[in-house]
């Protein structure tokens, strides 16, 4: 394997384990001013809101 093709692998590797997950987990923050993480609850609960910078799966 050719060293660019390693890099390019270890490159999609890292980027693939550090993407936001695609759902939050109950009782896990879902949204608010600023949130960067998931939007969107695991199935089976959804996502409250509290206030302008918090809200919550459950």
């Amino acid at each position: 394997m050719k060293f660019s093709a390693v890099i390019a692998t270890v490159a999609t590797l890292v980027a693939a384990t550090s993407a936001t997950p695609l759902y939050a987990n109950i009782y896990s923050r879902c949204g608010g001013i600023g949130w960067t993480g998931p939007t969107q609850c695991v199935p089976g609960t959804t996502c409250h809101y509290f206030n302008d910078y918090y809200s919550q799966c459950y």
